[in-house]
Formats: structure tokens, sequence, C-alpha cells
């Protein structure tokens, strides 16, 4: 064979090569993406040699899933070193989804029936006493290698999952703040309260005298959703008050006095942009506008520290009847490592995560909700309050006799009877 003839045999090969990668990248869509995620190498921290093919469980009413394959370059790391896991280790990652409104009785049928349909599942904190006076879980307590003390684990939803002496809900990540103060720097000296909050004399005293400032001058002074975060402010709820305990009745004191000095708006202007300070939720504003920062509310004349409440918070549960116990926590504890290191959650706001960091850093306690929807007694409750003829323990007196009314169970009887809440 001559050379030009060699020659047409290479260039044919070449083109035949080029045809083949520029058909491949069409069937890709023309996507090059790099979904390595960075190197392939991960450290798994563990004891553990193999899991032996064992399957951990994830059950929730939403779609928790990770794909097979990373199909972005943001997922890449946290698909990759599951992946990874999954193949050193010898252990699978199965997700279940289950409708919300039957999410509940098929888990606690599954369990009472001996054969849980997860081994770890998320419920709302609501119901957790429910899962508890039924016995249908099991504490996060076999493993050495699990200690939830460590800052993966969000403490207040560790806090609030103990039942003699174990825990039996957890949290990785952070999670937000149920109430936060807005401000508004147009009519708010933002150094003097940033400066009030890392000394710890932001109180609401203070406030109060902004929020009198602030009308003078043309703004809304203070409003929002409030009553119950002020009362969590200095350690109290609304059962608080219907004991007439020491701590909601100052905090009722401290209303009535803002309100008498025309501290207090009452209508929502918060939205028309004129509130100085405005209580909301953590999440309530999304597109929040830059003249408003968010801060932790006041301390209470008789807290030590800066507290928020928060609505309904979201815990991981093991279930009664799961095998291995030991090797399900560590493989938990692996996972977790995982999601916990390439964490790719975003926050509405970079403010929501300067705050919540501070509510981490700073150890601020976050108060559950205790009890809701009782707006046919509150709103008229609150009318009297803000109107300031009539004396606290009157008022109270009035409270315990609406309330009456309106009796709300110690506990959960039912876990399916109420929609999903906001998680904290």
């Amino acid at each position: 064979m001559n050379k030009k003839a060699i020659l047409c045999l290479i260039l044919a090969f070449l083109c035949l090569i080029l045809a083949f990668v520029l058909d491949l990248i069409a069937c890709n869509g023309g996507d090059t993406t790099d979904t390595s995620g960075g190197s392939s190498d991960f450290v798994f921290d563990t004891n553990v040699e193999s899991f032996e093919g064992m399957t951990v469980k994830f059950g929730a009413w939403w779609n928790i899933a990770w794909p097979e394959e990373p199909r972005n370059e943001a997922e890449a790391p946290v698909v990759n070193a599951i992946n990874q896991l999954e193949s050193t280790k010898d252990v699978n990652f199965e997700y279940i989804k289950i409708d919300y409104d039957n999410y509940y009785s098929t888990i606690v049928d599954s369990i009472q029936n001996g054969n849980p349909v997860a081994d770890l599942f998320w419920i709302e904190s609501s119901k957790l006493d429910y899962f508890l006076e039924k016995e249908l879980l099991i504490p996060f307590s076999y493993s050495t290698e699990l200690d939830l003390t460590e800052n993966k684990w969000d403490q207040f939803c560790n806090l609030n999952s103990i039942q003699y002496g174990y825990v039996y809900g957890v949290y990785w990540g952070q999670s937000l703040p149920g109430y936060v103060l807005y401000v508004n720097t147009e009519y708010v000296d933002m150094e003097s309260v940033e400066n009030a909050i890392s000394q710890g004399t932001w109180n609401w005293d203070m406030l109060s005298s902004l929020a009198i400032s602030a009308k003078e001058v043309g703004a809304n002074g203070f409003g929002g959703d409030y009553l119950e975060a002020m009362l969590a402010t200095n350690g109290a709820d609304i059962t608080d008050v219907i004991k007439a305990n020491d701590r909601a009745t100052a905090m009722l004191n401290y209303i009535q006095k803002m309100a008498a000095a025309g501290a207090i708006y009452e209508d929502d202007s918060f939205f028309q942009g004129n509130a100085a300070f405005y209580v909301g939720k953590a999440n309530e504003k999304t597109d929040l506008d830059s003249k408003y920062h968010i801060v932790t509310l006041p301390k209470g004349p008789d807290a030590e520290e800066y507290i928020s409440m928060t609505t309904d918070f979201m815990v991981l549960v093991m279930a009664k009847g799961t095998k291995s116990y030991f090797n399900l926590e560590t493989a938990l504890n692996l996972y977790t490592d995982i999601m916990w290191k390439y964490d790719t959650e975003t926050y509405p706001n970079h403010q929501l995560e300067d705050v919540t960091n501070f509510f981490t850093a700073v150890g601020t306690k976050v108060y559950a909700q205790n009890i809701r929807d009782y707006d046919e007694v509150i709103t008229p409750f609150m009318d009297v309050l803000l109107d300031g003829k009539t004396s606290t323990s009157q008022l109270l007196e009035m409270f315990r006799l609406e309330f009456s009314k309106y009796p709300v169970p110690e506990k959960t009887t039912d876990p399916s009877i109420d929609k999903p809440g906001d998680v904290g």
C-alpha cells in the first residue's frame, strides 16, 4: 500500500472518531457541564469497614431522593460522595415518598405491623408526642460514632425531642429562628441597635423609645404578629397568660405601656414600608427591601438571654422495629457528614443567614409555639389590651374565661388532623 493510500485511511479514521464525538455531544443535548464535583476521593470517618449490603430507607411526604448521577455542577459533590459511600462501604440509601394525606397513617400502620415502611422518617414536631405515647420510635443512642453535640445537629430540635433523657428527633443543619424583628433603617439607627444586641442590653424599653421617636418623624412604630413573640422573649407563652404567670403578666404590662405611649400601631403597615419595627416569621419576607434589617427580638425584663419563638419544626425520627440500630445510626452519621460538608441550602436573603448564625453562635433560645388557631379569643383580647382602659388582672380574668370556650388538648391524639406546619 502506497503512502497516499495510508494517509487517506488515517484521515478517514480521524473523521470517524470526530463524528462519534460530535454525535455523543448531540445525544447529551450539548451539555458539557462538569459534574465530577472535584476530587472523587472522599474520606469516611468510621470504624465500620462494610455495612454488608444494608439499605437505609428515608421517608417523607416530599421528594427527598438524590439522582443516581449528578444533573448539574451544584449537586455533583453530594451525589458523587453518596455514590462513593454506597460503593466503598456496601450500603444503599433508599427514599420513600408518601402523599401527605396518607403519610402518618401509613407510617403508623407499618410500625404497628412490625414492618416499618421507612427506617428514618421526617415528622412535624407537633406529632412527636403521639409517636412517643404509642411507643412507635426508638431513640438515637446506639452508635458510639453518632455524636449529637456536633455542630451539624440543630440543638434546638434535639433539646425539644428529648424524653427520659433520650433524643428521639434530630435535624442536621441550621433551622431558621421562628420569629424575628424587621428594623427599618430609614427611621432607626441600626448601629445603636447592633451595639445593644452585642452588649446584651437590647430590651423592650429601648425598642419602645426608638419606636416612639420614629413615630414623631412620620413612621409607624412597632407592630406585626407580636403577642406570642413578645411573651417568648420573657420565657412565657399563651398558656402562661391563662395561668397568670408573672413573666406573662410582665409582658402584657409592657404591651399596655407601649400602646399608651403610642409606640404600637394596629394596622399592617409593614408592607407599605412605613413601619419602624415589625415582628414576623423569619421567612415571611423573601424579597426583603434593602432598608429593612433583620435582628433578634429584645430581651424580656426577666430574661437573661435573647429568646425567639417558632411554629412547627421538622425532625427526623427512627422507627421502632428497625433492625441494626448501631449500623443504621453510623450510616446516618456518614450520610449527614456529606450533607453538612456540601450543604447547598440557600437562605431567602443573606440577612436570614446572618441572624441564624447569630442565634446559633450566641446561644439564643427558640421556644416552640404551644397553642394555635385561637383568633376568636385573641382578637377581642388584644383590642381591650391595646385600649389601655382595663387593668391587667381584669384582662387575665377575661382571657381565661374566653379561652375556656376553646379547650386545647395538651397532646395531639391524632397526627393526621392538621396540615403541615411551617418549618421554624
